[in-house]
């Protein structure tokens, strides 16, 4: 039996269909800072976030073996870098044995990052791998229980538990005639999952659907009957969703509300990447190839009418893949560029360089914590207790314990620059403990005996 639910228009979706939204302006929002990253060969960031110190970790791919990749052996592999506020690298790593670039990246709670590929690797916060499973990912966000949800390439939907292990697997195909999946997000009531791709039956048809934590299938709906697919779904700051469609006779942005009924429809292309930003509005990301003029970031108010368009120039091209509003109100753009010119400079003279962009009004850098050895942890190893000093001005940090799965054993917060953690209640091993204080984020290797 085919669990099919078709959703009704409303009137304003109607209205926004055969009624055009206005064009919106240009924008001169200001360029705060670009930079190229890599070497003597073929470098792309497809995927970007903002991390708790005011930096960013990006993810891509790589063949390059100079420039910023001066210890990659140029083998094509996942590449990840950690940058500051103002774009310099802090580290970046390399995993050749991956083969396959990277596809999307998330800063984990425990400090660390998930990233998706050919593989899915858990990362510690200095980039050194935690747990690489042989699960090819698009799109993978971290869920209310500490564990993850991956929309894959080999099954519709992988939900993993903290350690990497499969707690439910599924492919929704025997529900349809066939159905794949690009993107997902956990659902606004952390009690599920909301997922888009296609239907294929005599042609595709683009959808949009929600299971619940075990996996099984709630409600799927379709956001129309026209040959094409799902690009993306995301959670907005309202307590909605926006889901978007290609199709070869329109492409569409779509505001579902919290049940996955039609608020409003427009027409419009999601480009690579759609994301909410702080005022229920939202930015897309498009153009930089295929004759598109330049890589532009699109801003949406809540109601899906255009506010301002900011073309990036010179990146004809490029390629925008990524973008995303920061806590300080800039938009930070990910992608890749190939040539110097107009707003694009330091490409290191290789086919294709990784390329990030922060746009805003807001100058300030934020203030990167890197005085780790102002920390004195000891004995090392430990038996018993673990002994803290932490510098002046951090006596209000919150100290973490982290196991190797990446579970939170601890979390202690108290008004002194002297801390005594018991260990005699831990098993024996490796931890991680975590510094953080003002959102910077410092992290230490702990041995237990």
């Amino acid at each position: 039996m085919k669990y099919l639910y078709f959703c009704t228009l409303s009137f304003l979706s109607m209205a926004a269909l055969f009624f055009p939204q206005q064009k919106a302006t240009a924008q001169t929002l200001p360029l705060i800072w670009q930079r190229c990253y890599g070497g003597d060969s073929s470098d792309a960031i497809v995927c970007i976030k903002q991390t708790s110190d005011g930096g960013y970790v990006a993810a891509g791919s790589t063949r390059s073996s100079d420039g910023d990749l001066s210890s990659n052996g140029g083998i094509k592999g996942l590449w990840v870098l950690k940058l500051d506020g103002a774009g310099n690298i802090q580290w970046e790593r390399t995993y050749n044995d991956t083969m396959v670039g990277a596809n999307y990246i998330e800063p984990t709670t425990d400090g660390g990052y998930i990233v998706t590929g050919s593989q899915t690797l858990k990362l510690y916060n200095d980039g050194s791998i935690q747990w690489a499973k042989n699960i090819f990912g698009y799109v993978i966000h971290q869920a209310a229980d500490g564990g993850y949800i991956v929309a894959s390439y080999t099954y519709n939907l992988i939900k993993l538990d903290t350690a990497g292990n499969v707690t439910w697997q599924y492919n929704y195909a025997p529900s349809f005639d066939n159905l794949t999946v690009s993107d997902v997000c956990t659902s606004l009531a952390d009690d599920g999952y909301v997922f888009t791709g296609a239907i294929v039956d005599l042609y595709a048809s683009p959808y949009v659907a929600k299971v619940d934590n075990s996996g099984t299938l709630t409600a799927p709906i379709y956001a129309d009957y026209l040959h094409g697919s799902g690009d993306h779904v995301c959670k907005t700051t309202d307590g909605h969703y926006l889901y978007t469609s290609n199709s070869t006779h329109q492409d569409s942005i779509i505001k579902l509300d919290a049940s996955l009924s039609t608020t409003w429809q427009i027409v419009a292309s999601g480009g690579s990447c759609i994301s909410p930003t702080s005022d229920n509005g939202f930015i897309t990301l498009s153009g930089g190839l295929f004759g598109n003029p330049d890589i532009s970031l699109t801003k949406y108010d809540v109601s899906g009418s255009q506010q301002w368009v900011r073309y990036i120039s010179g990146t004809q091209t490029g390629n925008g893949r990524f973008a995303l509003q920061t806590t300080g109100g800039n938009y930070v753009i990910a992608g890749f560029v190939n040539q110097n010119d107009s707003e694009v400079s330091g490409v290191h003279g290789g086919s294709v360089d990784g390329w990030v962009s922060l746009l805003g009004y807001n100058t300030a850098v934020p203030t990167v914590k890197t005085n780790q050895a102002d920390v004195k942890i000891y004995p090392v190893p430990a038996t018993g207790q673990l002994f803290i000093d932490l510098p002046p001005g951090d006596q209000n940090a919150t100290l973490k314990l982290i196991d190797v799965s990446g579970n939170t054993l601890m979390n202690e917060t108290s008004n002194t620059l002297n801390r005594t953690l018991d260990l005699t209640h831990f098993a024996a091993g490796q931890y991680l403990l975590a510094v953080i204080n003002n959102g910077s984020f410092n992290s230490y290797k702990v041995i237990h005996y």
